[in-house]
Order: C-alpha cells, then structure tokens, then sequence
C-alpha cells in the first residue's frame, strides 16, 4: 500500500535520468561495436603509416597497445602528483614502443610515438631523431609535422622552421 502517495517511480527526476542515460548507454555500447568494426581497414592501416596487412591480433599491435597503457599510467601517476612511478611507467611504455618498432620498422605511427614519449622523458636527440624516421617513412603524417614542429618551437627557437611543421601537417590532415 502506498498510503497516500500517487507519485509514482516513474514521475521522480532521478529515476527518469536514470533510465534516459541507462537507455542510450546500453543503445551506445551496442551499436559503437559495429560501427568501429565497420571501419574501413585500409584507414587503420593508414594510421600506422604504412599500407600492407595490419593485423590487430599481432605481436606489433600488443605491443603498441602494451605501450599506450603504461603511458596512460604515468600520466595517471603524475596527476596524483607521483614522478617517480610516471618515470617508470613512461619508461616502460618506451621499452613497448621499442619492441614494436624492432617486430615493424616500416610503422611511421611507432616512430612518431617514440619520439612523443622521447620528448616527454627529455631524450631530445632520440625525439627528433625518431621524428625524423617516421617522416622518412610517411612524409604527410600529419602528427610528426606537428610533433617536429613542437620541437622546432620549444627547443631550437625556431618560429619559422616550427610554423612550415604546423603548415604541412594542418595541409596533411585538414
């Protein structure tokens, strides 16, 4: 028995949001599956830097991700205002970069990452000079420009040099 209140489970604002957002979670987390797995593979494959078959169950892609994990760690670490177990996560992304570009050497996208997690641990020459690789290997990936361009900015001074970096990766990836 109710004793009186007429107001039912489904006029309370809680329950409303609370159905709204279970309702469209539940409708996101089954229909993204399938959008993500009707992505077109040849833009996967683009985002590595190179064409020839990506395969997602390789010894390159555990590796990759095994690297994106421990940086995601360390940035978690230094949030929580912990350098030293930041330092040894990055350090531990960067010996997965590694890995991954000693299994695929033709990867721009590794290359680019090492010189992003280089650039992070303050190993400038090791950055510029994967920066460099990755552009030899993808001369249009629009995140080494950019990253070339950061360094071109922030460690040689050299506005000039940093903006014609920010130009032709703005023009790779408009």
């Amino acid at each position: 028995c109710n004793h009186g209140h007429s107001l039912s489970l489904i006029h309370k604002p809680a329950f409303v949001f609370w159905f709204v957002l279970t309702f469209f979670g539940l409708g996101f987390m089954l229909i993204a599956p399938f959008s993500i797995n009707a992505q077109d593979d040849s833009e996967i494959e683009q985002s590595l830097g190179y064409q020839p078959g990506f395969d997602p169950d390789s010894q390159v892609f555990t590796a990759a991700a095994k690297a994106v994990y421990w940086e995601k760690m360390a940035k978690t670490a230094l949030s929580n205002g912990d350098q030293e177990t930041a330092n040894d996560n990055y350090n531990e992304s960067l010996e997965f970069i590694n890995e991954a570009i000693v299994l695929d050497s033709r990867s721009a996208f590794l290359y680019t990452r090492l010189a992003e997690l280089s650039m992070t641990l303050e190993s400038y020459s090791k950055a510029k000079t994967a920066v460099e690789i990755a552009l030899d290997l993808n001369p249009s990936s629009a995140d080494a420009h950019f990253l070339l361009g950061r360094m071109k900015y922030l460690r040689e001074q050299d506005r000039k040099g940093a903006l014609e970096e920010f130009r032709k990766a703005a023009e790779s990836d408009p």
